[in-house]
C-alpha cells in the first residue's frame, strides 16, 4: 500500500512539472492561430521593421525578449507586395514586461493604456506582445491576436 502512495505522489509530482513548464509561454498558442490562418513564421527581422522595433524596445531588443516575425500574403496579391507582417514579442513572462516598461520609453508608450492590468490590452496575451501590425488586413490579425487570450 506504502509503494501506491508513493507511486502515486511521483506521478502526480511529475504531472504538475509537465503541466508548469508547458504553460509558460502563451506564444505556441499565438503561432498556431497565425499559422491556421496562412501566416509563416520568419526567421529573420526585414530591415524595415527593425528601426521600428529599436525605437520602441532600443538596441538591445534581442537580449530582452524573443521576436517572432509572422508573415501572410494572400494568393492573387503576392505580384503587387501585399503582405501582412506581424511582429510578437515573447518576454519570459508577465512580470518581465512590467520591467522592461520601467525602462523602456517606447513599451511604455505602446502599453500606456493598460499598464494597471497588462491582460487587458488587445496587444497582450500571456507573456506576449503584439507590436507590429501592418499590411492589407490589419483588423483581422488583430482579432487572431485576441483569440489567444
Amino acid at each position: 500500500m506504502k509503494k501506491k502512495g508513493i507511486f502515486l505522489t511521483v506521478i502526480l509530482l511529475a504531472v504538475a512539472m509537465l503541466t508548469l513548464l508547458c504553460g509558460c509561454s502563451a506564444y505556441g498558442k499565438i503561432q498556431s492561430a497565425y499559422e491556421k490562418a496562412g501566416y509563416e513564421e520568419q526567421e529573420s527581422v526585414p530591415n524595415a521593421q527593425k528601426d521600428a522595433l529599436k525605437a520602441i524596445m532600443g538596441e538591445d531588443y534581442e537580449n530582452v525578449c524573443t521576436v517572432h516575425v509572422m508573415t501572410r500574403t494572400p494568393e492573387g496579391l503576392a505580384d503587387i507586395g501585399k503582405t501582412n507582417v506581424v511582429i510578437i514579442l515573447e518576454f519570459k513572462s508577465n512580470d518581465a514586461i512590467k520591467e522592461e516598461i520601467d525602462k523602456r520609453e517606447g513599451l511604455k508608450n505602446l502599453l500606456k493604456d493598460s499598464a494597471e492590468d497588462l491582460q487587458q490590452s488587445k496587444i497582450v496575451s500571456g507573456n506576449c506582445v503584439l507590436i507590429i501590425n501592418v499590411g492589407f488586413d490589419m483588423a483581422n490579425a488583430y482579432s487572431i491576436f485576441e483569440s489567444t487570450k
